[in-house]
């Protein structure tokens, strides 16, 4: 039971990682690696079980390329233990600072307005310099 993913650092660099865990049961962990030797482990982390909790690790990143492993370790969880972990929102960004999640800029919408008077609506689309207007009324467009 683990997820696994390579993903492109700066190797020397601090980034944290950070997330929505849940619980059902066990003790679950966060590692990095970089794909063929050995992990950095941050330790089991508990959370209240069976609750959403939101949880960052900062790490200084071992090579170029990190695998980000969550799971859990026999170590911390007896044999015969029932383990379940689900998450999500996982975020990983340079630095040792956690921020909410934002849309990337080149996702967003261009900027729109729309402007209702007493006997007309006017639409207008603007992205850069470039104004489109279209005037809508009873008359026509």
């Amino acid at each position: 039971m683990f997820a696994q993913d390579n993903v492109r650092v700066t190797k020397g660099i601090k980034y944290t990682i950070s997330g929505w865990f849940y619980v059902a049961s066990g003790k679950p962990s966060i590692q990095i690696g970089n794909g063929t030797v050995g992990y950095t482990n941050s330790g089991a982390f508990s959370p209240t079980l069976r609750q959403w909790t939101q949880l960052s690790w900062t790490f200084t990143t071992p090579d170029s390329s990190i695998n980000v492993y969550f799971g859990f370790q026999s170590a911390y969880n007896p044999a015969g233990t029932a383990l379940e972990l689900v998450f999500t929102g996982v975020k990983l960004e340079k630095g040792e600072v956690k921020t909410d999640w934002t849309p990337a800029p080149e996702d967003q919408a261009t900027q729109s307005q729309i402007t209702q008077l007493a006997n007309d609506i006017n639409l207008r689309v603007k992205k850069g310099d470039v104004i489109n207007q279209i005037n809508i009324s009873t008359e026509g467009i």
